[in-house]
């Protein structure tokens, strides 16, 4: 029964956010860029983790560091390495 929950209120948002783009140019802009950040942030520390595997500091390719990546530019790559190599 969740599952149904949230396949819903997927397609409502996914539906709202379609609604959004085709009414408005600029949010569809903005969508595409966000998109390439998010895109370029993950070859970027796809890159990055094989130039420090020979340091063995690895840094999980997923949503959070990518949006951190995407969002923050280099200043969040500096500050996840900072966190992997202090506290992990």
């Amino acid at each position: 029964m969740a599952g149904i929950i949230w396949w819903g209120m997927f397609v409502v948002s996914l539906s709202l956010l379609i609604l959004l783009v085709l009414q408005n140019r600029h949010a569809g802009a903005w969508l595409g860029k966000m998109g390439l950040r998010f895109v370029v942030a993950a070859l970027v520390l796809f890159g990055l983790n094989l130039v420090l595997e020979q340091l063995d500091v690895r840094i999980p390719i997923n949503f959070a560091t990518i949006g951190t990546v995407g969002l923050l530019g280099l200043p969040g790559l500096a500050l996840l390495v900072a966190v992997k190599l202090v506290f992990i």
